[in-house]
C-alpha cells in the first residue's frame, strides 16, 4: 500500500509542476479541474477556489489578470451544474478564457454552449 501512495504523490507533485509550467507559458492564470462527475457541489468547489486568497493573489502576479485557461478533467455529469461553473467563470474573469476539456465531457460543454469561443 505505501508504494502505490508514493506513486500517487509523486504523479500528483509532476502534475503540479506541469500546471506550474504551463501557467509560466501561456503567461495568465490556469486552473485545472478534475470534476468526475460534475455535481451541484462541483459549483462550490470551483467558487471557493477562485475566490481564495492564495488564487486571489496568484492571479494579480500575471499581465492581464482577467486571462484564464481552464482544464476541465471530466467524465460528465451534471449539466446545470456545468453551465454554472461556465457562469461563475464568465463573471469573475472579463477577459480571454480559454476552456480545455477532453472528447468524453465535449457533449456537455457543447450543450451549454458557454465554453465556446
Amino acid at each position: 500500500m505505501q508504494i502505490l501512495n508514493n506513486i500517487i504523490q509523486n504523479l500528483q507533485l509532476q502534475n503540479l509542476q506541469l500546471i506550474m509550467q504551463y501557467k509560466q507559458s501561456c503567461k495568465c492564470i490556469a486552473i485545472q479541474l478534475s470534476l468526475t462527475p460534475i455535481i451541484r457541489n462541483s459549483v462550490d468547489l470551483v467558487f471557493d477556489l477562485i475566490n481564495s486568497p492564495q488564487f486571489r493573489q496568484e492571479r494579480t502576479t500575471f499581465q492581464n489578470p482577467n486571462d484564464i485557461n481552464v482544464i476541465i478533467e471530466s467524465g460528465g455529469g451534471d449539466v446545470d451544474a456545468a453551465y454554472h461553473i461556465a457562469k461563475l467563470i464568465h463573471s469573475n474573469f472579463s477577459g480571454t478564457v480559454k476552456i480545455y476539456y477532453s472528447k468524453i465531457c465535449k457533449k456537455c460543454c457543447n450543450i451549454i454552449g458557454l465554453w465556446r469561443q
